[in-house]
């Protein structure tokens, strides 16, 4: 081998091994979960969550240079990264509302330089009212509606929690038209918490 051969792959070496990219994070990448009423207040099982996101580059493994080269990758253009897309599952936790974000660590833009992957920002999309009618939500109060064949005698009626259990409400004599009678703790649970949970109320008419 020539004293030129040496040099110029040498300095072909060094050159690629000066373009290797610094360890940087991989960007989040968002999306978001539609869910039902009753899944933002009792929580579900893991639901599938289509994601796009920036993969590391096959053909120059996130160098953005072919191997031992200085020649810019052409399958990705110099960047590192090529688009792709894949499913995940997430898991929908009891008494999340409307806009927040679940996130899914490591599921996002692959790193550079060896450095970690970005997250999956989830943000949930829920109803304000059940699909049914019934119930609506404002925090983690549940509302509900009840009629009173006579306000002045008052009496007993029927009410259905959110999980579908069914009860009977005592209602005073002489209670007023859209009087809220509470029923604590029966509300939609508090986000985080084993035992929190807030009233559901029921207007009376």
């Amino acid at each position: 081998k020539s004293p030129f051969d040496a040099g110029f792959f040498g300095a072909l070496k060094a050159q690629a091994a000066r373009r290797r990219p610094e360890p940087r994070r991989g960007a989040d990448v968002r999306a978001e979960l539609p869910v039902s009423f009753r899944e933002s207040c009792l929580g579900a099982e893991a639901k599938p969550v289509e994601l796009e996101y920036r993969e590391e580059c096959g053909a120059c493994k996130g160098t953005g240079t072919l191997p031992s080269t200085s020649i810019q990758c052409g399958d990705c253009g110099g960047s590192g990264s090529v688009a792709g897309r894949r499913t995940v599952e997430v898991a929908v936790p009891p008494g999340v509302a409307d806009g927040q974000q679940l996130r899914v660590r490591g599921r996002g833009d692959a790193g550079r330089g060896g450095a970690e992957a970005g997250d999956a920002l989830v943000t949930v999309r829920a109803p304000a009212a059940s699909e049914c009618g019934k119930f609506s939500r404002r925090g983690n109060d549940i509302y509900s509606a009840a009629t009173v064949p006579d306000l002045a005698l008052g009496g007993e009626v029927r009410v259905e929690t959110v999980e579908g259990k069914a009860g009977t409400l005592s209602v005073p004599a002489g209670t007023a038209p859209g009087t809220l009678l509470k029923i604590s703790g029966r509300g939609a649970p508090v986000l985080g918490s084993d035992s929190e949970r807030g009233d559901h109320f029921v207007r009376i008419s």
